[in-house]
């Protein structure tokens, strides 16, 4: 019963801000949703996991640096919550630049399909939205809201960019497969903690992870490519996407892996504030 008041709860407010974001322009509904997270989010529980987050995978930051950091964090989770209600085709078109887009095309003339894996940078919802942008609508596979009236206000602004989506589970990889032999996009974020997942390094500590992307592109010899999404300037963004791995049939998915992940390290180093360092990667600590 508690439970269900406080979806009840977390329902009312999200409606009401996703009405007010909605009524704004994009870039006053980017700006005032980085505000009040900026301003509120210091206050939450997350706060301390995203800190002890940072600090245990860069322990070379100083205490400011580390601040820096959370600030300008909560500031674009603030944004990517203010721009939810904008994101379609017309309205981000013209704020995006693409790299490697090319990469994607090839992939896709083998007739094959291709597996786009990314994890949560700046505004992850821009990486699928550039594949269909693209004439690439994407199969995403996620991991649903606990909310389930949040879910359905989350699937409605996905289904806006002809976008499907598949839970995780093993539901979902047969409908990953199926997608593939159909010669489609399948994207998938691999940041994530899985309780039962491979432990593969990341920032050099053993984090729980999903392994069913590099797993199926291994058997199914699909193209692989990953791609991110960057914060340029408020409710701008860069997508770059990199050149496909076609993985040979006796590759090893734990070090394949582990290349993804060093990738990632990079990309977040180079952009530490555009990752969802809240969700609790490590485990406990």
């Amino acid at each position: 019963m508690l439970r269900k008041i406080r979806y009840a709860l977390e329902a009312v407010v999200l409606f009401f801000a996703f009405l007010l974001f909605r009524l704004l322009p994009l870039d006053m509904a980017s700006g005032f949703g980085g505000l009040l997270a900026r301003i509120l989010g210091p206050f939450s529980r997350a706060h301390r996991t995203a800190e002890n987050n940072i600090t245990m995978a860069m322990p070379e930051l100083n205490q400011y640096q580390v601040r820096k950091i959370l600030g300008d964090m909560w500031e674009n989770l603030g944004r990517v919550i203010g721009e939810y209600p904008h994101l379609s085709g017309a309205q981000i078109k013209q704020r995006l630049t693409i790299e490697g887009q090319e990469n994607l095309r090839q992939s896709m003339a083998l007739g094959k399909g291709a597996l786009v894996v990314s994890g949560h940078f700046a505004n992850w919802e821009i990486v699928p939205l550039t594949a269909a942008l693209n004439g690439f609508p994407a199969v995403l596979i996620y991991r649903a809201a606990n909310n389930p009236i949040a879910e359905w206000f989350i699937q409605r602004i996905r289904s806006r960019y002809n976008l499907n989506m598949f839970n995780k589970g093993h539901e979902g990889a047969r409908k990953i497969i199926k997608a593939l032999k159909e010669g489609k996009t399948v994207g998938i974020l691999v940041d994530q903690k899985l309780n039962d997942g491979r432990p593969i390094p990341f920032f050099g500590r053993d984090a729980m992870t999903a392994m069913a992307a590099v797993q199926l592109a291994i058997k199914l010899q699909v193209p692989l490519l990953a791609a991110r999404v960057v914060r340029t300037d408020g409710a701008h963004f860069h997508v770059s996407v990199q050149p496909a791995k076609i993985y040979d049939p006796s590759a090893d998915a734990d070090k394949e892996m582990l290349e993804l992940h060093k990738l990632f390290e990079s990309w977040i180093r180079e952009y530490p504030a555009q990752w969802f360092w809240v969700h609790n990667r490590w485990g406990k600590k």
